[in-house]
């Protein structure tokens, strides 16, 4: 198991970073973890395979790769061209083709064309020309890795895109090319739900503060259209998203650390039936989820 050690470690190797695995009797805990126990249950944290590779994945990992560590794109990507029995459209037709395809995914790498490629050079050249973005990105630290190990023993981790100095020095940055209409506030918004945003934010600064004596308060977004033109737009989420973000970590991190030291990886539904509540706006429909865990944990 490759352990980091408790701190702050700027430039982190994201392959290092995460080569370090969760293990059911010794953590550590990530927001993937956290936010896998919250929506699968705790034997949704025992699996033991991370998700294919999706075309959302690999354009996000390809952009933040060239943007943050374009060094690591050897060891990361592999371009699809070095196939030499290829499909002249592409597809991996060939027995020959497919095996090599599932040689370098097993190895963990993604495979992107040159379509791709050009793509994210085209996406990263608009974060670094676009003023908003521009003015976080320039002088800051990339990749920086966040470690804590609690008095209860199970070390969290956590993998910062972006530390920003000047103006924004008391934020923690994250980069998001999504698919969602950056002009419209609700889709955003519902992104930061659906996909734990705020449980990152929360996270991430309660690490950072843990470990620095120069506190940061602010989670900003940098949201990068995954669509050319590649259009950017920075958020920053409020204090009430936040302690929403707080409250869930806070809860579920309790729960995680003592299925953990327990060994008890059991359903809590198994015993009590439970009401289903629909149609509740996302903050309070998280609340109503904490209320409802903690009748049936009680």
């Amino acid at each position: 198991m490759n352990m980091i050690k408790d701190g702050i470690h700027y430039d982190q190797s994201p392959r290092q970073y995460h080569s370090w695995k969760f293990h059911k009797e010794a953590g550590p805990i990530s927001t993937s973890i956290l936010k896998r126990f919250i929506n699968e249950g705790p034997k949704g944290v025992l699996r033991i395979q991370d998700p294919p590779f999706s075309p959302a994945l690999v354009w996000g990992s390809l952009v933040d790769t060239l943007n943050f560590t374009p060094n690591d794109f050897p060891t990361e990507f592999v371009m699809a061209s070095e196939c030499d029995d290829i499909g002249e459209d592409g597809s991996f037709r060939k027995k020959a083709a497919r095996e090599w395809r599932d040689a370098v995914l097993a190895g963990g790498q993604m495979i992107v064309t040159d379509e791709q490629f050009e793509a994210a050079t085209d996406a990263v050249k608009v974060l670094r020309s676009t003023p908003v973005s521009a003015r976080l990105l320039e002088g800051a630290r990339y990749q920086t890795a966040l470690v804590y190990t609690g008095a209860h023993g199970i070390p969290a981790k956590g993998l910062v895109d972006c530390i920003p100095q000047g103006a924004s020095g008391d934020a923690i940055v994250d980069l998001k090319t999504t698919s969602a209409n950056i002009y419209n506030d609700d889709e955003l918004a519902r992104s930061v739900f659906k996909y734990g945003y705020h449980l990152q934010a929360s996270f991430y600064l309660f690490l950072w503060n843990r470990l620095s004596d120069k506190p940061r308060k602010r989670w900003e977004i940098i949201w990068q259209s995954s669509k050319p033109p590649y259009e950017v737009r920075v958020t920053e989420l409020d204090n009430l998203t936040l302690d929403a973000g707080e409250e869930m970590v806070r809860e579920y991190f309790e729960r995680l650390v003592r299925r953990i030291k327990t060994g008890e990886w059991h359903s809590p539904f198994r015993e009590k039936k439970t009401m289903l509540r629909i149609h509740t706006p996302s903050v309070f429909a998280e609340e109503q989820r904490l209320e409802l865990m903690q009748e049936l944990e009680a």
